[in-house]
This record gives structure tokens, sequence and C-alpha cells, in this order.
């Protein structure tokens, strides 16, 4: 029997491409990897910061609108009293008409009782 020749060729001069070629091959692998992983969450990432600040300014622009409501009706009932105040007032039979000094001065506290 005969023994097989070792041959001190290392084994990428077998290969049909260089070693460069393969090298370039698994960095591009890699890069393609990274961006077929990577990309889907960084535009996650900046649709839902684009979606978070409408949602935030939204809340914002409501919650002052609920406010300038509120502070709205507040007034408007606070003017409605005043205006249901005079009119008790002015059709009072014991308003006299022009008003004495005496008079007056009971109505206006019975005005301020209420």
């Amino acid at each position: 029997m005969t023994k097989p020749l070792k041959s001190k060729q290392s084994s990428s001069e077998f290969l049909p491409y260089g070693k460069k070629h393969y090298s370039d091959l698994k960095r591009r692998n890699i890069i393609r990897l990274l961006l077929t992983y990577t990309a889907p969450l960084v535009i996650l990432t900046i649709l839902f910061y684009f979606q978070y600040n409408s949602l935030i300014s939204e809340s914002q622009r409501l919650h002052l609108k609920s406010i300038a409501e509120n502070q709205a009706n507040t007034l408007d009932l606070f003017l409605s009293e005043r205006v249901v105040n005079l009119s008790n007032l002015i059709y009072d039979p014991r308003l006299q008409l022009p008003p004495s000094s005496r008079g007056y001065a009971g109505i206006s506290r019975a005005a301020q009782d209420e």
C-alpha cells in the first residue's frame, strides 16, 4: 500500500474564489442581516415618536379647551345670577324712584342678605 502524498497546500487554494471574495461576502451578509433586523425597529421607533408627540399635543389642546369651557360656563353662571339679582331688585315694590337714602340702605341690605 502506498501512502497518499500530503500536500502542503492550504485549503484556500482549493476554493473556487479567493479569500477576499469570501470575506467580502461575509461582510455583505452581516450588513444585510443588521439592516434587516434594525431597519424595522428604527422605522417603528420614529413612527411611535411622532405618534406620541401628536397624542401629547392633542391631549394638551383638549385639556386647555375643557378648562376654557369650564371658565366660560362659570362666568356665564355668575353673570346670570347677577342679572336675576338686578331684575329682582328693579321689580321690588319697595323700590322708590328716585331712591331716598333711607330706602336705598334697606334695599342694599336686603340684596346683601340674599
